[in-house]
């Protein structure tokens, strides 16, 4: 699969909010992550970031998935 494409369906995978379960497969283990804003600062790997971003959709923008 290229990398491109892996990187697509990753991001529909996280941006659905399909959860680690779904988004794993496309990422390498223990991936790091990192950002700027606030809120995400002191997340350090991918994973975390897709869990992150699970439970920002499911308590703080429940359908802003869709």
């Amino acid at each position: 699969m290229s990398g491109f494409r892996n990187a697509t369906k990753f991001f529909h995978a996280c941006e659905s909010v399909k959860g680690w379960d779904q988004c794993s497969e496309y990422v390498a283990p223990d991936a790091a992550f990192s950002a700027q804003c606030e809120p995400l600062v002191d997340i350090k790997t991918v994973e975390d970031y897709v869990n992150w971003m699970t439970g920002f959709c499911e308590t703080i923008a429940p359908g802003g998935s869709s």
